[in-house]
């Protein structure tokens, strides 16, 4: 039933949703790590105990710094935390194969936008907005694009 309301919640876009679903997960099965960390992505996005989720965010990097999606997490939440630097210095850490990836690209796209290496930004933006993003992570991509028009 979980699972269900989560692809439900993902296909619509409800990240509120996908943030109640991916709380309960959580609390059913603490070591899934997947969820985790998905549950640390859509907390930041939302804003959501902070805290809570930059801490998650560095065990699940510090346990697994080759896992690109917890590397991925974890350079956001340095962003949220307004690090930028030291998130695009965890995302260098991906191979470019990843960093091509659609979802990890929106996020890498954004993150060099927003620091002015526009040029950069510009190719991973563009691959970025073909991944099925959240809501607010369409506000990010809307935010790097912004960012890109500006002299």
């Amino acid at each position: 039933m979980l699972h269900t309301l989560y692809l439900q919640y993902t296909k619509v876009g409800d990240t509120q949703g996908l943030y109640r679903v991916l709380s309960r997960l959580t609390e059913i099965d603490p070591g899934d790590l997947k969820v985790q960390n998905n549950l640390t992505q859509v907390s930041l996005l939302l804003n959501v105990d902070p805290e809570r989720a930059r801490k998650r965010a560095s065990d699940l990097y510090r346990k697994h710094p080759s896992n690109a999606a917890y590397v991925s997490t974890y350079a956001f939440s340095l962003y949220a935390k307004g690090d930028i630097k030291g998130a695009l210095r965890v995302m260098s850490t991906l191979r470019e194969d990843q960093l091509q990836e659609p979802p990890l690209a929106a996020y890498y796209g954004f993150m060099l936008a927003v620091a002015g290496e526009k040029s950069k930004a510009r190719k991973y933006v563009e691959i970025g907005k073909t991944a099925h993003l959240l809501p607010e992570e369409k506000q990010l991509i809307d935010r790097a694009e912004a960012a890109l028009r500006q002299l």
